[in-house]
């Protein structure tokens, strides 16, 4: 039994709890789980997934950042939603999509990935959905 894999598991399920909740708390619990799923997905060569991780752990510093620093604003630490231009979803998407087709070119003949294509793909997807968030 893996407890790297669990702990991960147990994080990982905390942080979309806490996110729902929209607790500051999340930002510090998603870290964890990131950095634990580095490990987790860089001893089975998955090596996009381990590196979306590590944009993870960076996006939870700095979403802590954020919303620590918005706290003060109008007495609220709620988090303002807003809608998304047209313009950045779509400039965004198709950045993301370069950005698979790289990853997926270098899995597959650089790397010893098992699953290239699902790999890339994963990861191209889960950084946008990270990036619109």
């Amino acid at each position: 039994m893996d407890y790297t894999e669990i702990f991960g598991a147990i994080t990982g399920t905390l942080f979309v709890i806490l996110e729902i909740k929209q607790k500051k708390s999340m930002w510090i619990v998603g870290g964890i789980s990131a950095l634990v799923y580095i490990v987790v997905f860089f001893n089975s060569s998955l090596y996009a997934a381990a590196g979306v991780q590590l944009y993870f752990a960076a996006a939870s510093i700095y979403g802590w950042y954020v919303w620590r620093s918005r706290e003060g604003d109008e007495g609220s630490s709620d988090p303002e939603v807003v809608s998304m231009p047209l313009k950045v979803a779509l400039i965004s998407s198709g950045i993301a999509f370069l950005g698979f087709l790289l990853l997926w070119y270098l899995l597959a003949f650089y790397s010893n990935d098992p699953a290239p294509l699902a790999d890339a793909l994963i990861a191209a997807l889960s950084m946008l959905a990270t990036f619109w968030v």
